[in-house]
Parts: C-alpha cells; sequence; structure tokens
C-alpha cells in the first residue's frame, strides 16, 4: 500500500498498478521473452478480507454493478465500499464493465465515471436517476451539495482522475464537475482548433450551470483550455470569476517533448495484444490534444489568472511564463504560489489542494 501511495504522488491514476508482486526472477520462456503464463497470479485485498464484512448493495443499481463487478474481476467478496482499481481493476476492465453495463440496462455508464467514481457505493449514487442531464464526459467528481460549481479540466491525456483528491478537499463547498476528452468514447467529435473544442465545452459546462459567474481549474494543457473557455463566456456578457492554472504554460512556449514518441514495438510485446491497443489509443488521444493546443490564439476579453507553478517544473524559472500569460489576457494575472513538486506530482500535493481550497473561499470576502 505503502508503494502504490508513492507511486501514485508521481504517477497519473491510471498508471498506477492495483497490485505489486515482488519476484526473485521473472520466468522466460525458450526464446528469451517474459512467460507472462507462468507469472504468479495478482492478489487483491477487498473490504470483506480487510475488516471481516462485505456491506450489502442497498439499491437495485448497486446490486447490478456489483454483479458486473464480480463478472469482470473474478472475486466473489467485493463490497459496494470497494475502489475497482484497488481490488484489480484496470482501464480495460473499465471498458468490460461499460459493455456489460449498456447490456443491463445502464446505459448511460462511461470510463470516465469510473475513473472519476470508482468506489462502487459512489458509482451507483451518480449515475441514479435514470438519463444523466448532461453529457458523458462531464463527470461530478463529488457529492452535489456544495453551493458553487467548478469545473475541472482535464491535462494533455485527456482524463480527469487526478484531480479527486482536489475534489475531496473541495466537499461541501464546490460541487466538482470533471471535464474529460470525448476522443475516448465519442468517434464522431473532432474539433480541429481550442476555439471549437472550447466551444463544445463551453456547451457542456451550461447543461450544469446555465449562467456565471463560473469557476474553472486547469492542470497543464487544461490551463489553457480552461482560458479558451473563459473568452467564449467572456464574450457572452458571462461573469467568470476563478479560473486556476496550475503549472500551466502556453502552448507556444513548450518544446517538443522527447519522451511523447511513438512506443516502439518491443514496448507494445511487452504490453500484450490488448494492452497495446489501448495504450496507442491513450497516445494517438495525446498527440491530437497537443496539436490542438497549438492552434491557442489569445483573445482581448478581460479573465483574470490566478496560477500556481511547480518548483522543478521541467521549463525551469516560471518567471518568464508569467509574463507570457499577462500578453494572453487583459485582466489580472496573480501567480499564488510555488509548490514544492514536479509537473506529475503537483495536482496531488497537499499544500495546492489547500492553496486552491483557500483562494476560493477568498472570492467571498469582500475586498478591504
Amino acid at each position: 500500500a505503502r508503494l502504490r501511495t508513492e507511486l501514485g504522488r508521481v504517477l497519473p491514476d491510471y498508471m498506477v498498478p492495483s497490485a505489486i508482486v515482488v519476484l526473485e526472477t521473472m520466468p522466460l520462456s525458450p526464446n528469451g521473452k517474459v512467460d507472462r503464463k507462468a507469472l504468479p497470479a495478482l492478489q487483491f485485498r477487498t473490504s470483506k478480507e480487510v475488516v471481516g464484512l462485505a456491506p450489502m448493495p442497498r439499491t437495485t443499481i448497486e446490486a447490478q454493478l456489483l454483479e458486473i463487478w464480480t463478472q469482470v474481476l473474478g472475486h466473489e467478496e467485493i463490497a459496494i465500499t470497494d475502489n475497482f482499481f484497488d481490488v484489480g481493476g484496470t482501464s480495460l476492465d473499465a471498458l468490460q464493465v461499460v459493455s456489460l453495463a449498456a447490456k443491463e440496462g445502464i446505459p448511460n455508464l462511461t470510463v470516465q465515471f469510473i475513473f472519476a467514481q470508482p468506489v462502487l457505493a459512489d458509482l451507483a449514487a451518480t449515475l441514479t436517476g435514470g438519463n444523466v442531464p448532461y453529457p458523458p464526459y462531464l463527470l461530478p467528481m463529488n457529492s452535489i451539495a456544495g453551493p458553487r460549481t467548478l469545473f475541472a479540466i482535464h491535462p494533455a491525456f485527456g482524463l480527469v482522475a487526478d484531480y479527486r483528491l482536489m475534489a475531496r478537499r473541495l466537499e461541501g463547498q464546490f460541487n466538482v464537475f470533471g471535464l474529460t476528452t470525448p476522443f475516448y468514447t465519442s468517434p464522431d467529435w473532432d474539433p480541429k482548433t481550442l476555439e471549437e473544442m472550447a466551444n463544445d465545452y463551453v456547451q457542456a459546462v451550461r447543461t450544469v450551470q446555465p449562467h456565471g459567474p463560473y469557476h474553472f481549474v486547469g492542470w497543464s494543457m487544461g490551463g489553457v483550455i480552461a482560458l479558451n473557455m473563459a473568452y467564449q463566456l467572456r464574450a457572452m456578457g458571462e461573469e467568470v470569476a476563478f479560473v486556476g492554472m496550475v503549472d500551466c504554460f502556453v502552448p507556444a512556449s513548450i518544446p517538443d517533448d522527447p519522451h511523447n514518441e511513438e512506443p516502439d514495438d518491443r514496448m507494445l510485446e511487452r504490453l500484450g495484444e490488448v494492452d497495446a491497443q489501448y495504450w496507442r489509443k491513450f497516445h494517438a488521444v495525446g498527440r491530437k490534444l497537443k496539436d490542438i493546443s497549438m492552434t491557442h490564439v489569445p483573445k482581448s476579453e478581460a479573465v483574470n489568472l490566478k496560477l500556481w507553478w511547480a518548483k522543478d517544473s521541467p521549463l525551469g524559472d516560471p518567471q518568464p511564463h508569467t509574463e507570457t500569460w499577462r500578453e494572453q489576457t487583459r485582466g489580472e494575472v496573480e501567480v499564488v504560489r510555488v509548490i514544492d513538486a514536479d509537473h506529475m506530482r503537483i495536482i496531488k500535493h497537499p499544500d495546492l489542494l489547500d492553496s486552491v481550497y483557500e483562494a476560493l473561499l477568498r472570492l467571498d470576502k469582500p475586498m478591504s
């Protein structure tokens, strides 16, 4: 558990392994490759195994989801309090769950919902009530009980699971909705520019909140998308009260990432056919989003920006990048805090979570 926790501070949630097994040596086939069939079976601990009981389903949808999870994951002891990924679920298993759910009459379940609400009871509560009145790529990430709403915009890989700690920190104060990319679920969705993408996203958030004041937070590329959404809302005469950018850079200032090359055949062979197919999809989505981000054009709207930088950012001193953001808006640009983290760790760092929480609450306080 400790190792998974440490990995979770470095890696996005979708890359953290559900189980870890230590081997003295890797079993090899006669041709020198890893013999996957000879690897030991992974062991996962469910709620019943940890605390000695498994809470029973309380609603029809909880019972349906429990049956589907049991079928897909091969566990008989799963409880409604279990986290899908903690009991062995993978991204590919999530796809199978979605497929089976559709056959069981739960058509509004998506992979993004599972990423955003991986605990069975929370997922069931999110789905309760039949058809969801907003697009499937707009995901509630905490209980819808706060007086205001914050929209958390996906980074360059298109998913929002890494905002879960922020959503938990804002519980009761802000209803947090994660905005994922439709590229994973809507094959016909094909925006060519950031302006087109932002227009679709604005229409999506207005199904939840028809009018301002709007609040956005974006990590990495998510900040650029949030700004472009704010441009459009301001042009409509709507109030945008908060745009928080977490270690976000103007796209034209970012050099090509050497690690973002096409995955080589040897790596894909190690992954196996099914996982390799998922990785190719993931990489293709990342490339599409990167290309779209490069179409960013500053507008003459007065959008105030709150910036949080990572101390160990790959692009070095944040000051020049702060000045570049000042050229993108007629509003005020404030560096709220530099967080002692790198680009991948910052979004889960406790100092960032506290700082964003405090910045949002200060919006209610009158200026002295």
